[in-house]
């Protein structure tokens, strides 16, 4: 009897052990607890996101295997109106707009003056800057490298889940809710050839959220952020950081120029990043602190698509800064020059970056720094 008691507790205890496994290595349920799938679809089973509002086109994807990147192609919505919306060519502002009448009885002796006051005025701002807008051409389809939100919105969407199931809706019901005129469209593309799943959107001012309508006729309410992040999805979904390393990494700093190439240590002092010569480490140059950090801290006005090349032209480089730790290389960064603008690359943006115009004068301390001359004197 004592054996057989024994047997009867291994197997209760393999078995807890079993079902505390199963427990613990299960993936986590999806979604909050109130809220219900839209579609019967598997985790990671949505593969790609569309999105178009009328203005925008958005697409959201995960690259294959072995890098798994996430990529945002922006780009302008084919079903978008003329530049002017279908304004008057003047937007509604008369072309004398800022300039004062002419007094009827200012008389002919300063026809000059009058004449002056009649010509529309530049320095107005208002024409020049509508004409500016009109002229200005739209930026090109882009291909950008999405962010860690880029990454949670597909994982948000594999499946998709709404807060509440509204079931069918009614014509009238359709109409009050804007989704009868709206231009919002959605796509889910699954792993399942040929399976797709489209909705309309709407977002009636004072929604606990945004309506998705199915193909089917069926609604749902999910959560606005959902709109929101596709809606701004050039600023909210791209991945504008240079670097995945962090500051402290690097251990070396290598300036390459015109063929030339001069390396510089960085070591943690007091807190503190110092840059000094390789052969003379004990001895920081304030100069090359800089540098390194302003370099570090460059902050992109623009954000160009993998492969697209300037309007300007092809950058020529200035300069190229490789990092490493340990002699291992952790990246690099590009600084170049087309026409009168500057633009940046590195070994984790999709393409150029264009910079502000005073990024200029990492130039000036890059030929300072390579060729050993002393910084000028502060006036």
């Amino acid at each position: 009897m004592r054996g057989r008691a024994v047997l009867v507790q291994t197997a209760i205890a393999a078995g807890a052990l079993a079902l505390a496994a199963v427990v613990w290595t299960r993936p986590p349920p999806r979604g909050a607890p109130d809220e219900v799938p839209v579609a019967p679809l598997g985790r990671g089973e949505v593969v790609a996101a569309h999105w178009d509002d009328g203005a925008h086109q958005v697409d959201v994807s995960r690259s294959g295997a072995p890098d798994r990147t996430v990529w945002v192609h922006v780009a302008t919505s084919p079903s978008l109106r003329p530049p002017d919306g279908g304004l008057a060519a003047d937007a509604g502002v008369a072309q004398d707009a800022g300039v004062p009448p002419a007094r009827p009885d200012a008389g002919t002796g300063h026809r000059g003056a009058r004449e002056t006051a009649a010509r529309p005025r530049t320095d107005g701002g208002v024409p020049d800057a509508l004409q500016a807008i009109r002229e200005a051409p739209p930026p090109p389809p882009r291909d950008l490298r999405g962010n860690d939100t880029a990454e949670q919105l597909l994982d948000r969407l594999s499946p998709p889940m709404a807060t509440r199931d509204l079931g069918g809706i009614t014509p009238q019901l359709r109409a009050d809710l804007g989704l009868e005129a709206s231009s919002k469209r959605l796509r889910l593309d699954t792993a399942r050839p040929g399976r797709s799943l489209e909705f309309t959107v709407s977002t009636p001012p004072g929604a606990a959220g945004a309506y998705l309508l199915a193909s089917d006729g069926h609604l749902w309410l999910v959560n606005e952020s959902l709109v929101l992040d596709l809606s701004a999805a050039a600023s909210r979904l791209v991945d504008r950081r240079l670097h995945v390393f962090r500051a402290d990494e690097p251990d070396t700093l290598q300036l390459q120029m015109d063929g030339r190439s001069r390396t510089f240590v960085l070591r943690k002092v007091q807190g503190s990043t110092q840059v000094s010569l390789a052969e003379n480490p004990d001895t920081p140059i304030p100069e090359a602190t800089t540098f390194a950090d302003r370099a570090w801290r460059l902050a992109p006005l623009e954000l160009l698509g993998r492969g697209e090349v300037p309007r300007e032209g092809t950058p020529a480089v200035a300069f190229r800064i490789e990092y490493t730790r340990d002699r291992r290389p952790l990246g690099w960064l590009e600084l170049a020059r087309a026409g009168t603008e500057w633009f940046a690359r590195t070994e984790h943006t999709a393409g150029w970056m264009r910079l502000p115009a005073q990024s200029a004068a990492l130039r000036e301390q890059a030929e300072r720094l390579e060729s050993g001359a002393p910084a000028p004197a502060p006036r």
